[in-house]
């Protein structure tokens, strides 16, 4: 642990990004973000992609390529596709170059490649293990990149695909192919592998998103702020957004409530936890994770008229008790 109260980040600071709630998550659906409505209609068949223009209460306006609907937010599932994503093409086989969403335009995603702009269907892009704020190794090293120091990806892309990423002695332009995602990410609710007066045994903490100059993340625990190397932080099990359950019970969270994991607050080493009745802060040993998370893609035991058995859905979001799920029809 490198302990560095006065720690000015220098060149190595790129700015801070902070994580939010899952993209699905409908405080995060705002305007400008790309969504698919989950129902269809003659004018806006499955897998129309749209613009959310306007935010009004719980209801957003979506532009779409054919109509412009007035849609509850919980009926929207987000794209994985927004300005600022880095991905790659794949419709003719070039998936090794790397290119940014620039903007939507009429349904298509306008892309970024090799210094040129071209119109995308999203079936044809395929996101990019590595976007702007996250964590990333080199594969390799030299005296600039030492092994085990951590970088930055930044959204930036150059003519020949190569994504830049910030050390604490630079930023360069890499190969996605020779970067490795980090385990712990800005954001991740992590714990020490070892223990000492200030950071208690099993103890969890936050990365803040800062790299210090010796390449180790910055993480904040109860009694402070340090930094550590990347192989001493253990990711914990419940991370934001979360589905979990309370292992107890009372009059406000019933036996069987889903809760979904909203925050931290680390000054107390407790999870903030949305259930059905309202918000409260828990230990995370009070916690089990649930079996179906979202994102999961599933089936349904059962079958009807609009779910035809075999159909494979995505887990969306939590809305009560109850799973939002996207089927194909």
């Amino acid at each position: 642990r490198f302990e560095s109260p006065s720690y000015n980040p220098g060149k190595a600071s790129y700015g801070i990004i902070m994580p939010e709630l899952p993209d699905d998550d409908v405080d995060s659906i705002k305007e400008g973000t790309y969504v698919y409505w989950m129902h269809q209609d003659e004018d806006v068949p499955r897998g129309s992609l749209g613009e959310v223009i306007e935010v009004d209460g719980e209801d957003r306006k979506v532009r779409f390529p054919k109509a412009k609907l007035q849609l509850p937010a919980t009926k929207l599932n987000v794209s994985d596709f927004q300005k600022g994503t880095l991905v790659h093409r794949t419709k003719d086989g070039r998936s090794e170059e790397t290119g940014e969403v620039k903007d939507l335009e009429d349904g298509k995603l306008i892309i970024e490649v090799d210094g040129k702009t071209r119109e995308e269907k999203a079936k044809y892009l395929m996101k990019c293990d590595f976007q702007p704020g996250m964590f990333v190794f080199w594969k390799l090293q030299d005296k600039y990149v030492p092994a085990g120091h951590v970088g930055k990806v930044l959204g930036e892309v150059d003519s020949r695909g190569k994504i830049k990423v910030a050390f604490p002695e630079g930023a360069w332009f890499f190969k996605s192919r020779d970067l490795v995602k980090a385990l712990v990410q800005p954001g991740s609710y992590v714990q020490w592998n070892q223990s000492d007066d200030e950071i208690s045994e099993g103890e969890i903490g936050e990365a803040t998103g800062e790299i210090n100059e010796r390449g180790k993340i910055r993480v904040a625990f109860s009694k402070g702020t340090w930094s550590f190397a990347h192989d001493d932080l253990l990711p914990y099990e419940l991370q934001l957004g979360a589905f979990v359950k309370w292992q107890k019970m009372d009059e406000d969270v019933k036996k069987g409530d889903i809760g979904q994991v909203v925050g931290i607050k680390t000054s107390q080493s407790r999870l903030r936890v949305q259930f059905p009745k309202g918000r409260w802060k828990f230990r995370a040993n009070e916690l089990s994770l649930c079996r179906i998370q979202p994102g999961n893609l599933v089936k349904w035991s059962k079958s009807d008229e609009d779910i035809m058995r075999g159909d494979i859905g995505e887990v969306v979001r939590l809305e009560g008790n109850r799973l939002s799920i996207q089927w194909p029809q």
